[in-house]
């Protein structure tokens, strides 16, 4: 156990361990000197050839801010005049990217973007349209310039250290990203947190006392006005609603998870009690050899199911909403049918060689890459059951003896052949045992699989046949062992 540490000590320790050293600092500012450089004569080399829109590069994000941790990425706008066609706008970004960057790749957001590396540093090329005022927002991206703006106008020199402090604390916690794959804290809402409560220390005192529901806004001079929030309807089941300053029809917090709003809240206060460098850094433990896993599985006494599905290459955006709905359903479908389930997870992970199996099977990875097999993700979905099987009979609760209903409970269950008893009762209700439609887990899985709410992509990968589904000792195949761990190493990482 880590015990109580001095609060300077601590922080100097997270200086040390994840804040970019002043030589880095110092090559960031050069990077992104010459980036915009690079491509503003990149674009004077595109003008000599053909009729370009008048384009205007910029830096946005935290390294603009000067509020990134160790190992920072540069975000460059492209900013398009707001009546510029997509999909010409689209195409000058890939082709300025393909043009400036060292090395590149195309992934895409609300459209497309270059990421790469410009000088070994990571960067993004982003395309936007510019428009003016803030209002009249086209795409989502088009706030971004206005964030980094309003950032830079209301954070001081000396909150920027508290903003890398709140930004390791969340990542400590495991609480940062507005991802749909982590659902968290994103770093422009952090920004604005410290601005909101002055320093580090004051917003974790703030943060401890926040109840089921927070909402909160700055305006245009960085001042709160907690009290004018307007509530939007789709704002009503959000825990935390921080409305953007610069787009009030908007919820910073949107992304953000009830079980991250409580960690954030529960991380606070125990670090204001006990503080400790667990909180921004804790190495991961537990035993992630398979023996040891499989040593604390036999000492549970549980049974393990797991189903693995192939995934379409889609955005996280769209792809973890559908992971998590499938997991939720999972979780329904074994209560449903009588199974205790202790524990639920899922990952995301990338599987070098594919061959369709049928339930049971082992996967039969090779180690060496073969023809046979080509590169896919794949969506892993864990259960923890207390047994592998029910017993046949199962004990079906009906209406009280008084209720009009009861009628319909004789009616149905006198000459049932499901009965195995006649009704009777107990303390004052009805109740029949009947046989139990499923009495083996994975039989339960088999029977449903076409009929669970997967979504949509995911579900058209199960049609096809695309997923294997392992019980047991052989859920224990390589690349399930982080899954695993996570799932017999609940707790929170800073405890």
């Amino acid at each position: 156990m880590i015990g109580i540490q001095d609060i300077d000590g601590i922080f100097k320790e997270v200086e040390d361990e994840c804040f970019p050293s002043p030589d880095e600092i110092l090559e960031v500012e050069r990077t992104m000197t010459k980036l915009v450089s690079k491509v503003l004569k990149t674009l004077d080399i595109m003008a000599e050839t053909r009729e370009i829109p008048n384009v205007k590069p910029i830096i946005v994000g935290s390294s603009a801010k000067g509020t990134y941790l160790k190992g920072a990425d540069i975000d460059l706008f492209l900013l398009f005049p707001a009546d510029t066609d997509e999909e010409k706008a689209s195409a000058m970004c890939m082709d300025m990217g393909k043009k400036v960057l060292d090395s590149y790749d195309i992934k895409y957001a609300s459209h497309p973007y270059v990421s790469g590396k410009f000088n070994n540093i990571g960067a993004d090329i982003v395309w936007a349209y510019w428009i003016g005022d803030g209002g009249g927002i086209i795409s989502a991206v088009d706030r971004t310039p206005f964030h980094t703006s309003y950032i830079s106008q209301h954070l001081s020199i000396e909150q920027r250290r508290d903003v890398r402090l709140l930004k390791q604390f969340l990542k400590g916690i495991g609480a940062y990203s507005a991802s749909l794959r982590i659902e968290g804290v994103s770093g422009y809402l952090a920004e604005l947190l410290i601005i909101r409560y002055g320093s580090f220390m004051k917003m974790l005192k703030a943060v401890s006392s926040w109840s089921s529901r927070t909402r909160l806004a700055l305006n245009e001079h960085g001042e709160e006005t907690d009290s004018r929030v307007k509530m939007k309807e789709s704002f009503r089941t959000d825990p935390l609603v921080f409305i953007d300053p610069v787009d009030e029809g908007r919820n910073v917090a949107a992304a953000l998870s009830l079980q991250n709003y409580y960690r954030f809240i529960s991380a606070s206060a125990d670090f204001l009690k006990s503080p400790s460098i667990s909180f921004f850094i804790n190495e991961e433990q537990g035993p992630l050899d398979m023996d040891q896993l499989y040593q604390t599985y036999f000492g549970r006494g549980t049974h393990l199911l797991s189903i693995n599905i192939e995934v379409p290459p889609l955005v996280d955006d769209i792809l973890f909403p559908q992971i998590r709905k499938a997991s939720e359903s999972l979780y329904q479908l074994f209560l449903d049918n009588g199974f205790d389930v202790f524990g639920r997870e899922f990952e995301l992970k990338r599987v070098k060689q594919f061959e369709k199996l049928g339930s049971g099977s082992d996967l039969g990875i090779e180690d060496e890459p073969s023809d046979k097999y080509a590169v896919h993700d794949e969506a892993v979905f864990l259960l923890e059951l207390s047994t592998s099987e029910l017993p046949s009979l199962l004990e079906h609760i009906g209406p009280p003896v008084v209720n009009s209903n009861s009628v319909f409970f004789l009616e149905k269950w006198l000459n049932s052949p499901e009965a195995v008893s006649k009704p009777f009762i107990r303390d004052g209700r009805w109740y029949i045992h009947k046989k139990r439609e499923y009495r083996k887990a994975g039989e339960i899985l088999r029977n449903n699989i076409r009929s669970i709410g997967w979504g949509k992509n995911i579900s058209e990968m199960v049609k096809q046949g695309k997923y294997y589904l392992l019980e047991g000792k052989d859920v224990f195949e390589k690349n399930n062992s982080q899954v695993i761990h996570r799932l017999f190493n609940k707790g929170e990482p800073w405890l």
